[in-house]
């Protein structure tokens, strides 16, 4: 092709058409030129496909890790919530001061108030797509923004965990083997195991400043992780929704 144009091109130098050798020069420059602008233009296309379906697997990795930390989160709340309903059940046996209750009902109550759930948010592919130029694949800045303030919640939620936590190992748990039968732990995960020689009176225990104290603890910690919690699983519903809307095929997928 190339050969065919330059043999027309000196052609017309030959016969000393230099007005059409010139149209002629115009014409094959503008062709080369449509041609150049033609190739951007189907690589900037392929670019933006390849950008397309990247941004699509990183919107679906994140939906995936959502649904995930959206089951953890929502039973890690359950269990803080059952942890507070009974100290506030206990609370109000320490207000009574007198309890007429079973032993073995007592003792399920204890275990579940005093017992720590632990709490491990899944998070590592969102924080791998806000540290790295993934997230810049996103199209949707309102996408952004909420992965910015789920980050920022989960590390709030992290947060609480870790005071809550400092409580249970420094005060919570050194009250609970100093001055309760851990037997009944036992018991109440049915671990066949002889009963405890050490009687406990309970109302000694609920006449006690010291275990009120401790209820109060309890309390104050699972009062603030589940609120942390709640406003967490709130912005994983926000961000399921606004990606089912922007981002149909990714719930197709699922």
């Amino acid at each position: 092709m190339i050969k065919f144009f330059r043999r027309i091109r000196q052609q017309l130098l030959r016969e000393r058409k230099f007005s059409k050798y010139l149209l002629y020069a115009i014409g094959e420059i503008f062709l080369v030129v449509i041609g150049i602008l033609i190739a951007l233009q189907l690589n900037n296309w392929n670019e933006s496909r390849k950008d397309r379906n990247e941004e699509q697997l990183v919107v679906q990795t994140i939906y995936d890790e959502l649904n995930q930390n959206l089951q953890y989160s929502t039973s890690v709340a359950s269990q803080i919530e059952g942890r507070l309903n009974m100290t506030i059940t206990l609370m109000g046996y320490t207000a009574a001061q007198e309890a007429a209750i079973p032993v073995h009902v007592f003792d399920s109550i204890m275990v579940r108030a005093f017992l720590f759930p632990p709490y491990t948010p899944i998070k590592a592919d969102m924080e791998r797509v806000l540290g790295s130029d993934q997230i810049d694949l996103i199209r949707s800045t309102e996408l952004q923004k909420r992965l910015s303030d789920y980050k920022t919640s989960i590390d709030g939620a992290a947060l609480y965990y870790r005071y809550a936590e400092d409580d249970f190992k420094l005060l919570i748990l050194p009250y609970f083997v100093k001055n309760y039968p851990l037997k009944a732990l036992l018991l109440q995960y049915g671990m066949q195991v002889p009963p405890s020689a050490h009687k406990s009176n309970y109302n000694d225990l609920l006449a006690s400043r010291e275990f009120e104290n401790i209820l109060s603890v309890i309390f104050a910690d699972s009062g603030g992780q589940l609120q942390a919690l709640s406003a967490n699983l709130s912005l994983i519903e926000v961000l399921k929704d606004l990606i089912e809307k922007e981002y149909p095929s990714v719930v197709k997928n699922n």
